[in-house]
């Protein structure tokens, strides 16, 4: 959840090489203390898996469903991309 105690958006915002969030991600997470390990690997990719099922289960709770807000963005090195069938930007 975020600071205004929505869900964290920002966890669906992932590289497409890996399927995880950038650097800055987790940087932001050790700073706010929710968070002390690496940025990638198996507790990068638990971590990053339990906030997006919280936001899934925030939206499915309020009866809106993430795919219609059109919130799952990925991006890669290059930047961002598609977003639910967009062409990338």
């Amino acid at each position: 959840m975020d600071a205004q105690n929505g869900p964290d958006l920002a966890s669906l915002v992932v590289r497409k090489s890996d399927g995880l969030p950038g650097e800055g991600y987790f940087t932001s997470l050790r700073s706010a203390g929710e968070y002390d390990g690496p940025s990638t690997g198996m507790r990068a990719e638990a971590v990053v898996r339990r906030r997006q099922e919280a936001v899934f289960a925030y939206y499915a709770a309020s009866g809106t469903s993430v795919e219609s807000m059109d919130r799952q963005v990925t991006a890669d090195d290059g930047g961002p991309q598609a977003c639910a069938g967009r062409e990338p930007l």
